[in-house]
């Protein structure tokens, strides 16, 4: 009997918002070699499985089920070598030699799933190949599938996307530019610019994480770039407060009928005293609510040019939840050279979108 021909990976439907994700969920998964067992009569698969259980379990292969019709997994073949090599490797397990004996009547070198699916797509190319453990998660299903929003946060952002558009063109001459929004009340929380002119590091992502710090009543780069920015003034007695927002750019919403209904501005820190370092560090978007703002937390990201690495490092540690940006870059972090928030040693990961535009111009 022929093999059915093999399932292309499920290609995303194309989407306005495309979600970007490591390649664990959108590539295929690769296969290692193992050796199985035939075993003639179904009868002994019990027996032989008891033995293999105690005696030489397969923590590697966990994802996999042991068993698939008369055939029954022994080992990967890198932890073996040759299958001359089978025989001895066996019979230092301790196992009945009676079942040894069994086990090498007939060996076989397959190809088997090296890890467990993480989509669906995956586990059902996966499953035709040998059983295998899968958990589904509807949300990284909803994401590949580009289902997670709904049409009106797609409005949104796709709003906010044509306002950074619209700045880049028509103030900054076609220059990046970056919002920080809360996306529990659609506020602008900080709108910047680059300012490489002052220095080679002030890209619009740090800027932009810097004034998200001066609604916290922070920042670091607040004397170098008063003089460049004035900003929108708000009453203190205010809940929130729009020292984030350059005039200009406030200027530039409301004079234009798209934007002058954007709500705009930050809430403030609830407390006198500012949290702790290490309190601070385990604020996530839940409790975000609780405890007030700390730096990015809880907060999306829009950016028009994809980050390079130090921006998208700066975005990491100021615990940004979601970062959207529009147009890839030959330096780009989070797509076009490099994914930096798939690397798994990091002790914090943002959502990463690129929204795409209908005529995109450059």
């Amino acid at each position: 009997m022929t093999e059915p021909p093999q399932k292309k990976p499920k290609v995303q439907n194309i989407n306005t918002i495309k979600a970007i994700l490591s390649p664990e969920y959108t590539e295929p998964i690769k296969c290692d070699e193992v050796y199985v067992t035939a075993v003639a009569d179904k009868k002994q698969i019990s027996k032989i499985m008891q033995q293999l259980a105690i005696q030489l379990p397969v923590p590697k292969l966990q994802h996999l089920k042991r068993v698939k019709d008369n055939k029954i997994i022994l080992c990967s073949k890198e932890e073996v070598g040759e299958v001359e090599k089978l025989k001895p490797y066996l019979e230092t397990k301790s196992i009945d030699p009676l079942v040894v004996e069994e086990i090498l009547k007939q060996i076989e070198v397959i190809a088997v799933p090296a890890k467990s699916p993480k989509l669906r797509w995956q586990y059902e190319e996966v499953h035709r190949i040998w059983p295998c453990k899968f958990h589904p998660d509807k949300y990284m299903e909803q994401r590949y599938e580009g289902t997670n929003f709904t049409e009106k946060e797609k409005e949104f952002h796709i709003k906010i996307v044509s306002l950074l558009r619209d700045i880049s063109r028509k103030l900054l001459n076609n220059q990046n530019i970056g919002v920080c929004v809360d996306p529990r009340f659609q506020s602008l929380v900080a709108m910047a610019s680059s300012f490489t002119n002052k220095s080679p590091v002030m890209h619009c992502p740090m800027i932009l994480v810097d004034y998200v710090a001066r609604t916290q009543d922070s920042g670091a780069w607040n004397e170098k770039l008063n003089s460049e920015e004035e900003f929108v003034e708000c009453e203190k007695a205010s809940e929130h407060t729009m020292l984030g927002i350059p005039r200009r750019f406030k200027q530039f919403m409301d004079e234009n009928e798209d934007y002058k209904n954007i709500k705009l501005g930050a809430e403030r820190l609830r407390c006198s005293e500012k949290l702790k370092c290490e309190e601070a560090q385990t604020l996530d978007g839940d409790n975000l609510a609780k405890y007030g703002p700390y730096l990015c937390t809880g907060y999306d990201v829009y950016l028009w040019q994809e980050p390079c690495l130090m921006c998208a490092m700066a975005l990491i540690h100021s615990r940004a939840k979601r970062v959207f940006f529009v147009k890839a870059s030959d330096n780009g972090s989070l797509s076009s050279r490099f994914q930096l928030h798939s690397v798994p040693e990091l002790n914090h990961h943002y959502e990463v979108y690129q929204i795409l535009l209908e005529n995109l111009e450059s």
